[in-house]
């Protein structure tokens, strides 16, 4: 049955790539947004977008990784949402990309705190609240890379097996509560802005396997269970995803239609955009 009162949603990451493009389906759907990411400036760019399509939203800036916040959060929502919260979309995430003793175990550290402890954070702010109405649904936006392991992103891989993993005990876990809902999402190349933003040790500039893929360059690609296309790997609230496994011909990100890049630009360290 279709729901007889607006939802309440909340999105982390949602200041671009999926995680915006999420907020904006709701929206259209009259839901009630409330929207969560590190980035004042494009956070409330991303809700009065969403009051353009005639919804209310709320923008709530901070970051994932701590759990106080996130608790904070969940509160916010539910006041936003006349006391409950019906849908909460965990989706900021971040990449790493180079070999991996070649990137900064701090970087390695920083996905797996966003990618899946802020998960976790999400999860752990939410359920009081699912638990009490007994119903809800969690979305968790993971990736391909969740199924397929990816070179040159191993803190990334292991952020995504680990998400999995997680989303599924937690899905047994909650078996007397039938209409608590655990969603998985494991999204395709999505060109976002996630290769810019990544934390890139390569030495190159990188592009999304959907982009590079309009560019024309010679690829061999091969459809695997659930792979992985771009090197850095993401979750769309701008990192970029892979659907169909597409390694270039001949091995290493240099063949990947990576361009060379100015030593001062890859200064940049893990940070996410979207959250």
């Amino acid at each position: 049955m279709p729901p007889t009162r607006p939802l309440t949603v909340v999105i982390t990451g949602a200041s671009s790539g999926i995680g915006l493009a999420t907020a904006l389906a709701f929206a259209r759907a009259q839901a009630r947004v409330v929207l969560r990411a590190r980035g004042e400036a494009p956070l409330a760019r991303a809700a009065a977008a969403c009051r353009e399509l005639g919804a209310r939203a709320l923008a709530v800036p901070g970051d994932v990784t701590q759990p106080a916040a996130m608790h904070r959060l969940a509160e916010r929502a539910a006041e936003f949402g006349d006391g409950g919260i019906d849908v909460w979309v965990n989706n900021a995430g971040v990449g790493a990309v180079g070999l991996f003793d070649e990137t900064p175990v701090a970087a390695h550290e920083q996905v797996v705190r966003i990618n899946l402890l802020g998960y976790l954070h999400g999860a752990h702010a939410v359920l009081p609240f699912f638990k009490a109405a007994r119903k809800g649904v969690l979305v968790n936006i993971v990736s391909l890379g969740a199924w397929a392991p990816s070179p040159y992103g191993v803190s990334y891989t292991a952020s995504k097996f680990g998400l999995r993993g997680f989303s599924e005990a937690l899905r047994a876990e909650l078996v007397d509560y039938p209409q608590i809902r655990i969603c998985d999402i494991f999204p395709a190349t999505a060109d976002t802005p996630g290769m810019r933003h990544s934390a890139n040790y390569t030495g190159k500039a990188l592009r999304s396997a959907a982009a590079a893929g309009r560019g024309g360059r010679g690829r061999s690609c091969r459809a695997a269970r659930g792979g992985r296309a771009n090197l850095a790997g993401g979750d769309g609230r701008g990192r970029g995803k892979a659907g169909a496994r597409c390694q270039p011909a001949g091995a290493g990100p240099a063949a990947a239609g990576i361009r060379p890049y100015p030593a001062s630009a890859f200064q940049r360290r893990a940070r996410d955009t979207g959250h």
